[in-house]
């Protein structure tokens, strides 16, 4: 599960989002856990952004949505 808040949505953030997805394509759902001022929403991503989490990924994603806005579910 990724975190993400209105604060960090722009366009050059969604695009590096995309990116980083697509380069580590695998079998591994995303589910984005999206937070804005008036609620929170957990949107699971389509099979075509499904990614393989390895151990160089998420430093990636950290590096994009901060560290602890990674959380991997066994």
């Amino acid at each position: 599960m990724i975190q993400v808040t209105e604060q960090q949505v722009q366009k050059q953030f969604t695009q590096n989002l995309l990116t980083l997805l697509q380069a580590n394509q695998g079998r591994c759902p995303i589910i984005v856990n999206y937070q804005n001022k008036e609620a929170e929403v957990k949107l699971r991503l389509g099979g075509q952004w499904a990614v393989m989490p390895s151990d160089d990924f998420i430093s990636q994603l950290e590096n994009l949505l901060g560290h602890g806005k990674v959380k991997i579910e066994y």
